[in-house]
């Protein structure tokens, strides 16, 4: 879905499971679709001002933590969040980019926290932002 945006952009997509055991999520299959999306073009459209010879490359990386919920992790090597700004730019409005509305992190953030009792954060570190939901939906019978 995402690979026509990311060859414009010169950017390797890559993805891994962590684990070989299935992952299963219960919830809005829609929303998490939404969810991973917005973190996928988020991390595509990071390379947008990035210098030529940036290393290239989204990652999308799946997990699980002991507890049994499941890890999702989206990284790039773009332009990093300002410091300061990772619990900012999950705000409603607020935009790094010249375009948008700023509303892609806000949605991602509302849909963990809402549809599958989870939370997001973003980190940038030695070069890389790595956006990472953890997520525990729901039991089957909800």
């Amino acid at each position: 879905i995402f690979q026509y945006e990311a060859s414009r952009a010169n950017v390797q997509l890559l993805a891994s499971n962590e684990t070989d055991a299935p992952l299963r999520l219960y919830g809005d299959r829609n929303r998490f679709r939404q969810l991973v999306a917005n973190l996928i073009c988020n991390a595509v459209d990071a390379y947008t001002d990035a210098p030529p010879e940036s290393k290239r490359e989204v990652g999308v990386v799946a997990g699980r933590n002991d507890d049994g919920s499941i890890v999702i992790s989206v990284y790039d090597f773009g332009v990093a969040i300002p410091e300061g700004m990772q619990d900012k730019i999950f705000e409603p409005f607020y935009s790094t980019k010249h375009e948008g509305m700023g509303i892609g992190l806000f949605a991602v953030r509302q849909i963990a926290e809402d549809h599958f009792q989870g939370k997001v954060s973003a980190q940038t570190k030695n070069g890389e932002t790595r956006f990472t939901a953890v997520l525990k939906g729901m039991k089957r019978d909800e």
